[in-house]
């Protein structure tokens, strides 16, 4: 039967450290899960397969220019009872595959960014060609997103988690609850794409 005590120091484990694709605490990850399933008595191995992965060298910059200049966060706060939030190994919040670049452009909301939202836009009489849209997390992958804003013209689009979707609106936020804590529910976590296909200058 499964053991709550089991499934806690596996979880503490496997959260231990940063472990983006690709790196040696991602390796240590694996190798970590292939020798637990192992002990299990599984049949587990590992295989290695050369894919294109990309990393910040350093953080975005997501900026309001107007009505007042503000540059927002791509880090998530530290949360105190959580030592790990700390750890300065944590890479700044990007979206993969999204290439560099310096957009500035008036910013559209189109919920989740479905193409629904886009034709709710439409008949609103608001075009997003040319503009950066800002669009929920969740209804789809994040990848399609981005896809169906390049779509649509925009330059550029950033996805942001909603409090409303699994944040303080469904209930107590951890480290009291389940749901994803107040710093990184709102506005403050994003994942930027610059859209491809198109110039750009260095970031």
């Amino acid at each position: 039967m499964p053991a709550s005590a089991s499934a806690r120091e596996h979880l503490r484990r496997l959260t231990l450290e940063p472990h983006i694709a690709g790196t040696k605490e991602d390796y240590a990850t694996a190798i970590y899960v292939r020798d637990q399933l192992r002990s299990f008595g599984l049949t587990a191995e590992l295989k290695e397969y050369q894919v294109w992965l990309n990393y910040p060298n350093t953080p975005g910059i997501i900026e309001l220019i107007t009505a007042r200049r503000e540059r927002l966060a791509v880090r998530e706060a530290v949360v105190s009872a959580d030592p790990t939030s700390s750890n300065p190994g944590i890479t700044p919040l990007f979206n993969g595959y999204s290439p560099s670049g310096d957009v500035t452009a008036p910013l559209v909301y189109a919920n989740y960014g479905l193409p629904g939202d886009y034709d709710e836009l439409k008949k609103a009489g608001v075009d997003v060609k040319g503009k950066i849209v800002i669009v929920r997390y969740g209804n789809s992958f994040r990848g399609v997103k981005a896809k169906v804003a390049e779509d649509q013209g925009a330059i550029g689009c950033i996805i942001y988690s909603d409090p409303a979707d699994d944040g303080y609106m469904q209930g107590d936020v951890y480290p009291k609850g389940p749901w994803r804590p107040v710093a990184s529910a709102n506005v403050v976590q994003f994942s930027i794409c610059l859209i491809t296909g198109r110039p750009f200058n260095a970031w």
